[in-house]
């Protein structure tokens, strides 16, 4: 999952090393091509600027941090991804909380946080379901609605 040394080399021989602040992003010099590495067309690397990856870590890991507390909610939560598509925040926020379920469950916890992924225009809704479902999130729920027209309770 995690590069081991400091500093590697892609398949191309560029340099690349894993971020210092979030884990689980691999740091390429700004004029690296990767549209076309094969890691990137199978689906095994989204390409993604650091900038987008800092939603999905401040949100999932103060959920953990509430579901962690000894006073914290022990209830099920969900993180809202009100204007989805292409679907890159929904894919990371749920292959973190992936992580955090797994650890839950390990702790004899039966919650299952989720990611919502909500998408009002028609042609990017459809794009977001097929990254979800080709990218490996099938089961992150996807809503076709204006989320400025949801309803809590709906």
């Amino acid at each position: 999952r995690y590069v081991e040394s400091e500093q590697s080399r892609s398949e191309t021989g560029t340099p690349f090393w894993r971020d210092s602040l979030l884990p689980d992003v691999f740091v390429f010099p700004p004029s690296t091509k990767l549209y076309n590495c094969k890691q990137v067309t199978d689906g095994h690397l989204v390409l993604q600027d650091k900038g987008s990856c800092m939603p999905a870590y401040v949100v999932v890991s103060a959920l953990e941090n509430v579901w962690n507390s000894s006073s914290g909610s022990k209830r099920p939560f969900a993180i809202l991804d009100a204007c989805a598509a292409p679907g890159n925040k929904s894919l990371h926020a749920a292959s973190l909380l992936a992580i955090v379920n797994s650890e839950m469950y390990q702790r004899g916890g039966d919650i299952a946080p989720q990611v919502i992924s909500v998408e009002r225009d028609q042609r990017r809704f459809d794009l977001l379901f097929k990254r979800l479902q080709e990218l490996g999130s099938p089961e992150t729920p996807v809503l076709y609605d204006d989320f400025l027209e949801l309803h809590a309770n709906s």
